[in-house]
């Protein structure tokens, strides 16, 4: 079974992987569940970077299904939290 973070973990483990992979080096300082990727100023290949990043991270591949409906960092936590439940059901 795959324990993913609770969702401040995530929310600090975001930030982490988004800073190791923003080449502009933004501080992402005030990042929350909430906070939508549109408004973060990264650009579509760094947050594909993010996410793989994070993909390692977790052991948890996300499906372009799932990645072609992410807008917010909580729904980020929750792909991994059903593609990671899916994954246990095979």
């Amino acid at each position: 079974m795959i324990a993913l973070p609770a969702e401040d973990e995530f929310v600090a483990l975001f930030r982490e992987v988004a800073q190791a992979a923003d080449r502009k080096h933004r501080a992402l300082d005030g990042l929350a569940p909430t906070s939508e990727l549109g408004t973060l100023g990264l650009d579509s290949f760094t947050l594909m970077e993010i996410l793989g990043r994070l993909e390692e991270r977790l052991g948890v591949s996300l499906s372009d299904e799932r990645i072609a409906g992410l807008r917010t960092i909580a729904d980020v936590r929750a792909a991994f939290a059903l593609e990671a439940a899916s994954a246990e059901q095979r």
